[in-house]
């Protein structure tokens, strides 16, 4: 039921980001995005949505995504998770549409921000380092702005 509206209003906000169909998002830019959308000003869940090309020309939206990402998805958000600070509760969910599989990591529990990473791990992902998401831009902002 939750992914069906989520579908029916494929549009990138401050609460919801259609990830590109046909990019696979990595580690890295997953975590950046859960900690724009944690850290974004909405109330509620946000959600990350896969499997959805929101700019189809023939109105079938759903282009579905492969069993390996939507496996790789659910073991990502548990280590995604650990890279966060303070904890941000992260689930994913997935179904069927027209035999093709659609997914979404959802973000909940985050009146407790800012969010930062939680640990260095790259050069693009310091310890400290924040995002929010404003609409359909990410930006990297300062703890202190937040």
């Amino acid at each position: 039921m939750l992914l069906r509206q989520l579908i029916q209003q494929p549009i990138t906000s401050s609460q919801l980001l259609v990830c590109d169909p046909f990019h696979m998002a990595g580690k890295e830019e997953l975590v950046k995005e859960v900690i724009g959308l944690a850290n974004a000003d909405v109330d509620g869940p946000r959600y990350i949505l896969f499997g959805i090309n929101p700019a189809a020309m023939d109105g079938n939206k759903i282009v579905g995504i492969q069993e390996g990402f939507m496996w790789d998805l659910k073991k990502a958000h548990r280590y995604i998770s650990e890279l966060i600070e303070p904890v941000v509760s992260l689930a994913f969910i997935y179904d069927r549409f027209d035999g093709k599989l659609v997914g979404a990591l959802e973000v909940d529990d985050c009146d407790e921000g800012p969010f930062v990473v939680g640990q260095d791990y790259s050069r693009e992902l310091s310890r400290g380092k924040a995002w929010i998401r404003e609409g359909r831009e990410l930006r990297e902002v300062d703890i202190a702005d937040l």
